[in-house]
């Protein structure tokens, strides 16, 4: 298979795999809906609860895979299923036999059964929402882009996972938010607590069941067009597929050289817009570059042999048959650079921060810089157990440039990164580290 034909079946599996994971997210909902005109009271939290866990089985699955997919859907929808479990546990366990009216007023029916949908709706808006607002700021995202690198990183598939589980989530949101004010509308102003009728079935079960095939179907049409436009056209061919980018960041005691494009003699659609390392190239696939072979590229990238390279971290995309190796290239003098076939300016990280924040920086640049801070800090201040180096809370040491070099920490190791979303100054850091490692995966 050719790197092209590789290509296609890597976006065509990826993009049906959103599809897929819709259709059985969803799926498992609206299984919640009919459980409980089959099983007890008693029995409901706990096939909620196993199907919560079968979901998170597939996606701790998925993490172990060379090139996963994208769950980031069904890992929403288990949180949404368990803490609607969790809530009708507790109504089951408090509430349910010490009430004698309902909240509409009624005589309460003990032997009417729960309508899930009437839990599971207000607590996926309210799940959705918040996610919705982080983005890929989630633990879930973040721990992709500790294992995998920045979405920038990872290809034309990761961005394409990552703008789509942002719009599947806002779907959600508001498909949650309307069935929310629907049913409970209907509870107050319709319900009839003596036995389920036909107006019941419709509302509590009839309607989502009818927004999750309508959802399909637009889902369907919806990935179908994707695949169409950039499998069948070929339009999601880019320069990158079948190729390594080598990268370098070129630093010298406390500042970084980059490179200032002109913009005035660059094509407006032109990729070079934005300041960016100016060591940087193409080169046929490689599976590994280790220093020697870096340096040599080095020098045929700038024309200086005085340079020591370090590896700082590989992020690759194996679907395309494409990966980015980024190293780091120390000088001992300001002035060497005027002997190279590189021009720009040095900046300080003031400098960086400040062209961050107006934009105005590669992404891979961004990501790069991003990805150098967090292992440092959380290796600076952080056991690999996330506990406190220093008996200060939330105290950070310095982060400098000029240090860089000699500091012994592995980038490619995910495992900082963890760290550094999740330590001892972090609230609930022992129970979200025991629930990350044996219920959802993430952070292992």
């Amino acid at each position: 298979m050719n790197d092209n034909e590789q290509r296609r079946h890597g976006l065509t599996a990826g993009i049906r795999s959103l599809w897929i994971n819709w259709a059985f997210s969803l799926g498992a909902v609206v299984l919640c809906l009919f459980a409980p005109l089959l099983l007890s009271k008693v029995m409901l939290p706990f096939f909620m609860l196993g199907i919560t866990l079968l979901i998170f089985t597939l996606v701790r699955n998925n993490r172990s895979r060379t090139a996963p997919y994208c769950f980031k859907i069904p890992y929403i929808i288990a949180l949404v299923l368990l803490w609607s479990g969790v809530i009708i546990a507790a109504v089951l366990a408090i509430i349910d036999h010490d009430i004698s009216v309902d909240l509409n007023g009624q005589p309460y029916n003990n032997d009417m059964p729960y309508f899930t949908i009437m839990v599971i709706a207000p607590v996926g808006t309210l799940i959705c929402f918040r996610f919705l607002k982080r983005k890929n700021k989630c633990a879930f995202c973040s721990d992709c882009e500790a294992r995998l690198g920045d979405t920038v990183e990872r290809g034309f598939l990761g961005r394409i996972f990552t703008q789509e589980a942002n719009y599947q989530t806002k779907v959600l949101v508001y498909a949650f938010l309307a069935l929310t004010v629907i049913e409970w509308i209907f509870y107050f102003t319709g319900y009839i607590n003596t036995n389920i009728s036909r107006r019941d079935f419709i509302f509590y079960i009839g309607i989502p069941t009818v927004t999750y095939i309508v959802s399909l179907i637009y889902m369907f049409a919806r990935y179908y067009i994707l695949w169409a436009y950039y499998c069948v056209n070929d339009n999601g061919e880019d320069s990158h597929n079948g190729f390594s980018r080598i990268r370098f960041l070129v630093i010298c005691d406390d500042k970084i050289w980059l490179n200032i494009p002109d913009l005035s003699a660059l094509d407006i659609h032109s990729d070079n817009l934005t300041i960016d390392t100016p060591a940087r190239s193409e080169i046929p696939f490689r599976s590994k570059v280790n220093t020697f072979e870096a340096a040599e590229y080095f020098y045929r990238i700038t024309g200086l042999r005085q340079a020591r390279i370090r590896e700082l971290y590989v992020s690759s995309d194996s679907r395309s048959a494409s990966n980015i190796f980024h190293f780091a290239a120390y000088i001992n003098s300001f002035d060497v650079v005027n002997n190279s076939s590189m021009t720009g300016e040095w900046f300080s990280l003031a400098d960086i921060q400040r062209l961050h924040t107006e934009n105005s920086l590669s992404p891979l640049l961004s990501a790069e810089m991003y990805r150098i801070h967090r292992v440092v800090m959380a290796w600076k201040t952080y056991t690999r157990d996330g506990k406190r180096l220093y008996a200060i809370r939330h105290y950070q040491p310095t982060f400098r440039l000029a240090d860089m070099e000699k500091w012994d920490v592995d980038y490619n190791d995910p495992h900082w990164l963890y760290v550094s979303f999740n330590n001892e100054d972090m609230p609930f850091f022992k129970l979200r580290r025991l629930w990350r490692k044996y219920v959802t995966g993430l952070g292992e």
